[in-house]
This record gives structure tokens, C-alpha cells and sequence, in this order.
């Protein structure tokens, strides 16, 4: 027994030993990190504290312990430690206690000034910085900062009165300063306008930010005389709308508080730690670009359903796909209510339609690395680039369709498909039929041919096609629109989420259309998204055409194409970036065109489809069409 208890005892003795030789060397390691700090210029410092600001809280013991040995520069970063991984008051009491030390550096002092105007919210936070404009020998530039952020943070009236003392200075210079300082904070009086427009003339960086802070003010004069709102009110209004959007980011901050950073700071953390761990050398082991990557398509994933991240692979086959000629199965797809991959229509000349699948089959799994898996587990653009691939590979699909009792399995072998965006031809009746598959580039081009073709044969009517079109280029679909639409007419509009990157966009019809008093019917079904709906809900708005079908799909975004510099543009985002609105302002998103008259298709019954897809896959159909049909 007394054996048992040594060998316990030396145990953990072994085990403390060993966690304090941990301790020790995350200790330096942190010490490593401020020392490094400390040796960089004044411009480069704060970029180096972000390896600190990383650290988490697990170091915040170690950090304080250190706090009164470092230089002015470690300081800074260990209150910019504390602000940012949970412990704000710790972090602020330190930062103005730094502030008001007058035995540092007049740049680090301005340094922690700006600081604090960065992520300061409420009066306590700037409480007790009044000593800095009541203490002698306190510098003028210093004093300025300092009333700026009691007048800005802190809504006191003596910050404003400090700073209009300091416009009656002889010193031009801090005139300048103090004018700069009441423009920002929205006290754009008669005298700092004065004050600006003087600097503004001189070809400096300061005289630069004085034109565009005039500038500024232009804007509010302009907004002053249009609302009726003198500066006063302005301000008044500017604030309100501060106030609301605090309010409104509440929850953010104080998540940011208890340290649930979000952003680049969040994701560089995780790898930090799991860099502990694994051997980022290693590639067998983890590959770290892999999972860069993975955090890129969860971040898009969050979005919407039509954001998303393509790796360099995937974006070579997307742009495979923008062509006319790709190695895939020859099918359009798209997502269905509950998340399962559609076809939308399979090229007639294509693998898909040869291996026997139909528009309208829903695809319930696909055979990924020999493991059958669910369409709903990925997005539409993931599960296209699956289905794309070396020509003569094959692709194996579990297919439901309406009628079946379960779902059958397909084997689809790869080739290279040809893509017709148009099909046309003359029907009975001198009526002109036009099938347009997707709006691919230039195929407006294509219609606009296929009309004169089909003009040369007395076209007295025109049937448009758009059943099964998942859409394609906005662009194209207006120049359609316009082949049929009189006179300036709204086409249709986009309004992004920013504006200043995505602005509201008017698309109009130009003076008289090739064909405006062409009789018109235009086929829609479930499946004709996008484009397609830009295009029959303008003709139908615009009573230039009565639509015949079901409803349409219901997608009413845009989407912008992204090559990312960081991947040398080798890969890319499609990222939503507006919603599209009819000429009656309308948003179809999720809700689809209801059709002038409802058609819906006849379905065959299962021992119908049977025996279709057998003569399809015996090519006995194609021989019969060959012998009497050549």
C-alpha cells in the first residue's frame, strides 16, 4: 500500500510538472509576441498586435501579469487584447489611463485617442477625459481629440465648446484641426467652413480631406433645401438614425463582448488552435487550403440558396458550362420545393434523355466516392458540377417520377453536349413555333434570326416556348422583351441590398419593337425560372402576350459572378447580389406567374412511361423516325 501511494504521488507530481512547463512556454510565447512588438515602427505595431488579439482568453491571466513591465507599444496591445476578447472595461480603464499619461509618445497618445473613437458607444466610456482639456501642458492637438470625443461619445456640451475656443486660435494650423474635427462630428458653422475652404486650396493631404468634408456639407445643403430640414435637424435626424442602428446591433456587440468574434479574427483563431493540434505541413493528415474552402461554402451556404463558393475545379467547370459545348449528362436542372434536384428538361440529342430521363423526374440521390447520397445535402451549382465530368464517365442517379412507387436507378454515361439555345419551325396555320432552351449568351441574336426565317414564311402568329427554361442572362431577356414591346416601356428593374454597389437598375423596350403587333402566346410551366419570368411577366404586364401553362418557379434575385484575387481569380463567387421587380413592382421570389389560362400537361400512366422508355432505350422509336421520317 505505502508502494501504491509513492507511485500516486510521483504521478502527479510528473503531471504538474508537465502542465507547468505548458504554462511556461505559453508564457513565452506571449512574451516572444510582445517583444516582437515593441521592436516594430509606430506604422506597423497595431498589425502585429493582431497576433495577440488572437491569442484567446485563455492568456488574459498571463497578459495582466505583464502589463506594468512592457513598453508603451505592448500596452496598447494588451488593452487592445482586453477590448477585443471579452473583457471591455478591463480594456477601457487601461486605455484611458493611457491616454492620460503625459509621459508617452505624442503619436501613441493620438493613437489611443482614435482607438477609442473606433469602438467607444457610450458616455462612461469617455469618462474622466475632461482632465485632458482642464491639465496644463496637455498638447493642443491632443486637447482637440479629446473634446472631439466628449462632444462625439460622450454628447457633452464643453467637448464643442473646447473645440469652437480653438477656431479663434492665431495658429492656423490648429484652427484647421479643430474646424476638421467640428465638421466631423456635424457643426459645419459659418467660421469652419471658412476655416476649410481656405485649407482647401492647398495641395495636401490635409487640404484633400477638407474639399471632400465640403463636399459633404454640399450634399447636406442639398438634402436641407429638397426636405426642408435646416443643419440643426439634420443632425438631429443623422443621429436618430445612429441611435437606431445601435439599437439594432445590440445583440451583435454583446456577443462580441463574451467573445463570439465573427470574421477573419474568428476563423484565424480556430486555425490558430487547430494548428496546435494537427501538422498543417502535412497534407495526408489536414490540408488547411481544404479547410479555407469548406469555411468559404458554409459562409456562402448561410446566405441564400443561390450564393455560393467555387473552388478552382468547380469554377473551370462552371465556365465549361457558360459555353455551347460541355461533358455532362445534357440536362437542365433545378432545385424543387423540398430541396431535391429537378430536370427541368433534357437536350433531345443528349445522354440524359437517351438513358431515358424526362422533364419533371426528380433526382433523390446520386452516387458520390461508391456512397449513395441525397440531392438536398448540396446546392444546385454543387450537384451540376457532379454531374459534369470527364466525357465517357458515368454518373449513377436513384430517379423518382410521378406514378412510380419508389425511386429506379439510372446510369447516365458523359459526353460532350452540344447546347441549342433555339429551336423553330412553322406550324399549321402559318403559325411560327419558337422553343428557347436557356438564355445563353447571344441568344437573342438566335430569336431575332429565327424570326426573320420564319417572317420569310408568312408567319401570321408566334408561339414562344419558355417551358423548362431555368433562365440565364437578364440581358438577353430584355433585348427579347423588346423585339415585342412598343415604344419606352419598363421592362423590369433590380434593386440591390447596398446601393452604393448595387443601385436600382431600369431596363427599357427602345422606340418601336421588330414585331410589336405580332399575335403572341407564350408556353410557361413550373420549371421556367429567372429569365424566363423577367420575360413572360413584362409581356403579360404589358398585354403584349397571352401566357399559357402552370406557374412559374418563383425566382426573383440576381446574381453576380466574383473572381477572387486572394485565389489569383482562378476561383470565384456568385453572390446575390438584388432582387428584380416586373414593371409593376412586383418581387416574383417564391411565388412564381400565374399563366392568363392553366394547361396542365397530361401525365403517362406507369405502364405508359415502361413501355416509352424501352423504345427509347432499344432505339426502336429513333429507327421508325429514321425509316419514315428521314
Amino acid at each position: 500500500m505505502p508502494f501504491t501511494r509513492s507511485r500516486s504521488f510521483i504521478a502527479l507530481f510528473f503531471v504538474l510538472f508537465l502542465l507547468s512547463l505548458q504554462l511556461l512556454g505559453d508564457e513565452n510565447q506571449v512574451k516572444k509576441i510582445l517583444s516582437s512588438i515593441e521592436k516594430k515602427k509606430e506604422s506597423q505595431f497595431w498589425k502585429e498586435s493582431e497576433k495577440l488579439a488572437k491569442l484567446g482568453l485563455e492568456e488574459s491571466e498571463t497578459l495582466e501579469k505583464l502589463y506594468p513591465s512592457v513598453g508603451p507599444k505592448a500596452k496598447l496591445s494588451i488593452i487592445r487584447y482586453f477590448i477585443e476578447n471579452g473583457e471591455r472595461k478591463k480594456g477601457l480603464d487601461l486605455l484611458k489611463k493611457w491616454i492620460l499619461r503625459s509621459d508617452l509618445p505624442l503619436s501613441l497618445r493620438k493613437m489611443g485617442l482614435v482607438y477609442l473613437e473606433q469602438i467607444g458607444e457610450k458616455k462612461e466610456d469617455v469618462k474622466g477625459l475632461e482632465r485632458l482639456l482642464e491639465e496644463p501642458g496637455v498638447p493642443v492637438e491632443i486637447k482637440i481629440l479629446g473634446a472631439k470625443l466628449l462632444r462625439k461619445i460622450g454628447k457633452s456640451s464643453k467637448g464643442r465648446r473646447y473645440l469652437k475656443r480653438y477656431l479663434r486660435s492665431s495658429n492656423f494650423q490648429i484652427q484647421l484641426q479643430a474646424a476638421i474635427a467640428l465638421a466631423e462630428i456635424g457643426n459645419p458653422s459659418f467660421k469652419v467652413r471658412k476655416i476649410l475652404e481656405k485649407a482647401a486650396k492647398e495641395p495636401t493631404p490635409q487640404g484633400k480631406y477638407a474639399r471632400l468634408l465640403l463636399e459633404n456639407m454640399k450634399l447636406f445643403d442639398q438634402l436641407a433645401k429638397t426636405q426642408g430640414l435646416t443643419p440643426k435637424m439634420q443632425l438631429k435626424a443623422l443621429e436618430k438614425k445612429i441611435e437606431d442602428l445601435k439599437k439594432k446591433n445590440k445583440e451583435l456587440k454583446l456577443a462580441k463582448e463574451a467573445n463570439l468574434n465573427t470574421g477573419k479574427a474568428l476563423l484565424d483563431e480556430i486555425l490558430d488552435k487547430i494548428e496546435r493540434y494537427y501538422d498543417f505541413r502535412n497534407p495526408k493528415e489536414i490540408d488547411k487550403k481544404r479547410l479555407i474552402e469548406a469555411a468559404a461554402k458554409g459562409i456562402l451556404d448561410s446566405l441564400d440558396p443561390h450564393s455560393v463558393y467555387f473552388n478552382t475545379e468547380e469554377t473551370k467547370r462552371f465556365q465549361e458550362s457558360m459555353s455551347s459545348k460541355y461533358p455532362g449528362i445534357g440536362a437542365y436542372v433545378q432545385k424543387n420545393s423540398r430541396g431535391y434536384l429537378k430536370i427541368s428538361q433534357p437536350i433531345y440529342s443528349g445522354p440524359a434523355y437517351k438513358a431515358g430521363l424526362r422533364s419533371g423526374d426528380i433526382v433523390t440521390e446520386i452516387m458520390i466516392d461508391k456512397k449513395w447520397v441525397k440531392t438536398t445535402k448540396y446546392k444546385l451549382q454543387e450537384l451540376v458540377n457532379r454531374l459534369r465530368g470527364p466525357a465517357g464517365t458515368q454518373v449513377r442517379l436513384k430517379v423518382w417520377r410521378k406514378g412510380w412507387e419508389k425511386p429506379k436507378e439510372f446510369a447516365v454515361y458523359r459526353q460532350f453536349v452540344k447546347i441549342p439555345l433555339v429551336y423553330y419551325s412553322m406550324m399549321p396555320g402559318k403559325i411560327g413555333y419558337i422553343q428557347l432552351t436557356s438564355f445563353g449568351e447571344k441568344c437573342s441574336q438566335e430569336i431575332e434570326k429565327a424570326l426573320k426565317e420564319l417572317e420569310k414564311q408568312g408567319m401570321a402568329a408566334l408561339v414562344l416556348d419558355l417551358r423548362n427554361n431555368p433562365g440565364g442572362y437578364l440581358h438577353e431577356a430584355v433585348k427579347i422583351a423588346d423585339f415585342f414591346i412598343r415604344g419606352k416601356k419598363l421592362i423590369v428593374f433590380s434593386k440591390g441590398r447596398n446601393p452604393m454597389k448595387a443601385p436600382k437598375r431600369e431596363y427599357f423596350s427602345h422606340t418601336e419593337g421588330t414585331h410589336p403587333d405580332l399575335p403572341l402566346v407564350v408556353l410557361v410551366n413550373s420549371n421556367s425560372a429567372s429569365a424566363s419570368e423577367i420575360l413572360s411577366g413584362a409581356l403579360k404586364l404589358h398585354k403584349r402576350a397571352i401566357l399559357i401553362g402552370t406557374k412559374t418557379y418563383g425566382k426573383g434575385s440576381v446574381q453576380e459572378l466574383m473572381p477572387l484575387r486572394s485565389m489569383g481569380g482562378k476561383a470565384m463567387v456568385k453572390l446575390t447580389i438584388a432582387k428584380y421587380y416586373l414593371p409593376d413592382g412586383s418581387n416574383i421570389d417564391h411565388k412564381g406567374i400565374m399563366p392568363h389560362i392553366v394547361v396542365k400537361p397530361e401525365s403517362l400512366s406507369d405502364q405508359e412511361g415502361e413501355a416509352y422508355v424501352s423504345l427509347l432505350q432499344n432505339e426502336k422509336l429513333d429507327q421508325y423516325l429514321d425509316q419514315y421520317y428521314p
